[in-house]
């Protein structure tokens, strides 16, 4: 099964990364030609052009998904104005205030924690090796005729294509395979081990965070204090709904956020309002005015001064997640994270907001968009798919697709075959929701459709409404059907194609089999859903006996 390739539009810009060096002062200024590498790069408005330096040539590919803003919101159509969702124009495409931006795009990360944007990539490389790149994990090599515009946090790479290196390991510890080749189910499941751990090196274990207070010239900072955002993230006075409490209760206490361990500035610092790190929070003070879609130049200002003020070369030495809270005015979107990797950002306080939190640091831990019909955001049902401008609210978790990728639950997983023999081409039971995955009478709360043959597997979750997941947006107590690729095992957006209720069924051809999805019943108080799953909806039988064999006469 086919691993999902990289958003057509980030694919378009993922190509080129390198190219040979030259002095800004050597670029013709006459040449228009996209993709030509005499090409006039595009200047920013601060005109702060640059060579790449020789310690700026090996970096890590990575992919930045994009949420856009406040400017674009409308209601959910039950009155909520504070959904996250982009407005649509009169072609139903999205608006983006008209100016088509990307909702992903492609990024170098280089040793110091300094990331910048690659454009101008070759369009022949985007066809080909850069189909299997990984964000969080490749490593490439920039050559000498790239440029460095400081002003837009960008490289541009002059229609070069980049050199590929090899990673300092197999899987690094935030690297979760993505790629375009098809393989066998058991060869994904033979990846799946090569990760470490069938692949929950990132969703398991104990994590720490540093939410970055970030204040700029004029009066310019994020508007809560610094005791208030430790609240938002950590719940550390009376906020009871937050990053750390959502993880803990979706996974079950599989993995946990912790504030990073607390740090004094160095002495030689300059008292200029930048604080120690005091329980996961610290306050950043940079000599910047803000200027609307600089974000990624502030991004650098700021990782530069904590590797400055805390004497690392990156601030992944401080924290494995590392939210930086803006000041209002310098980004277009409302949020957005690299996936695979360390870094989230997020426009003032959408920093405290439960669902951008769980959202942001889902990219971050490999997670992909949750869609419905032609919507990335679409599917309600869970964190990755729209965000809301809540602190508290909604709790809920992530769907089927996500939830079998975090392997939280991966001992209450069943896997429906089509075509097999030894019942397992057949599922016919009680299927409970995650938020009963703790109970003994919950012996199943994720079914999968194995579909070896497919981009898109078929996962099905019943969406009861309790516990920590009594505040899920839609398909409240439905079983929910949702595709999504990579064998539930790394980066893959997912989309939910089928809400049940009692005596509903979803029919899917799989390798010519055609299985169907259909609700039997639903048991009082919607504590589990009877469903069966199984080709043209039959019931469920045990397995045939081994015939013996016949014995020649």
């Amino acid at each position: 099964m086919k691993f999902p390739s990289f958003h057509p539009t980030l694919i378009a810009s993922i190509i080129a990364l390198a190219a040979g060096l030259q002095d800004v002062a050597d670029i013709s200024p006459k040449s228009s030609l996209r993709g030509d590498a005499s090409k006039q790069p595009v200047a920013s408005a601060t005109n702060n052009l640059r060579a790449l330096q020789d310690n700026e040539m090996e970096g890590k590919l990575l992919v930045r998904d994009i949420n856009y803003g406040e400017d674009a919101l409308e209601g959910d159509g039950d009155g909520d104005s504070n959904l996250r969702r982009l407005k649509k124009n009169n072609k139903g495409k999205k608006n983006n205030k008209g100016k088509g931006r990307p909702d992903e795009t492609l990024h170098v990360e280089f040793a110091d924690g300094m990331i910048y944007e690659l454009k101008n990539i070759n369009s022949s490389w985007t066809n080909g090796k850069g189909k299997g790149k990984v964000s969080g994990k490749d490593r490439i090599k920039l050559s000498k005729n790239c440029i460095v515009d400081a002003g837009s946090a960008s490289i541009d790479l002059r229609g070069s294509e980049p050199e590929d290196m090899a990673s300092n390991k197999l899987f690094d510890r935030r690297g979760l395979q993505e790629a375009t080749t098809r393989r066998t189910a058991a060869q994904e499941r033979n990846l799946a081990a090569l990760r470490g751990d069938d692949g929950r090196m990132l969703q398991t274990g104990t994590k720490t965070v540093l939410a970055v207070k970030v204040v700029m010239n004029g009066g310019n900072e994020y508007s809560d204090s610094m005791s208030s955002l430790r609240d938002k993230v950590f719940g550390t006075d009376k906020d009871i709904y937050n990053l750390k409490s959502q993880y803990a209760a979706c996974s079950y206490d599989q993995l946990i956020f912790d504030p990073t361990p607390n740090r004094e500035i160095s002495s030689t610092a300059p008292n200029d309002g930048s604080t120690n790190i005091e329980n996961g929070v610290v306050t950043i003070r940079i000599n910047r005015d803000v200027v609307t879609g600089e974000d990624g130049r502030v991004n650098n200002a700021v990782t530069s001064k904590i590797n400055e003020l805390f004497g690392v070369s990156s601030p992944r030495q401080l924290a494995d997640y590392v939210m930086y809270c803006h000041p209002e005015g310098t980004m277009g979107g409302i949020a957005y994270a690299y996936i695979n990797s360390w870094n989230s950002v997020y426009k003032d306080t959408w920093c405290n907001s439960l669902s951008a939190q769980m959202h942001e640091i889902g990219h971050n831990l490999g997670f992909a968009h949750s869609g419905e019909s032609s919507n990335q955001y679409g599917d309600q049902s869970g964190m990755m798919g729209y965000s809301y401008a809540l602190s508290e609210d909604p709790v809920m978790c992530f769907n089927s697709a996500k939830s079998w990728q975090t392997k939280w639950y991966e001992d209450k997983h069943y896997t429906v075959n089509p075509g097999a023999s030894d019942g397992s081409e057949c599922f016919n039971g009680n299927l409970y929701g995650i938020a009963d995955y703790d109970s003994a009478s919950a012996e199943t709360v994720i079914i999968k459709i194995q579909n070896t043959d497919s981009e898109a597997d078929h996962y099905i979750n019943f969406n009861r409404v309790a516990g920590i997941n009594t505040g899920t947006r839609e398909g409240s107590n439905q079983v929910l059907v949702t595709t999504a690729g990579g064998e539930g095992n790394g980066y893959a957006p997912s989309t939910l194609v089928a809400k049940l209720g009692a005596n509903g069924s979803y029919q899917v051809n799989v390798r010519g089999i055609p299985m169907v999805v259909r609700v039997e019943s639903f048991a009082s108080s919607f504590a589990y859903a009877r469903v069966i799953v199984s080709e043209e909806g039959e019931d469920c039988g045990p397995p045939e006996p081994t015939k013996q064999p016949t014995l020649p006469p």
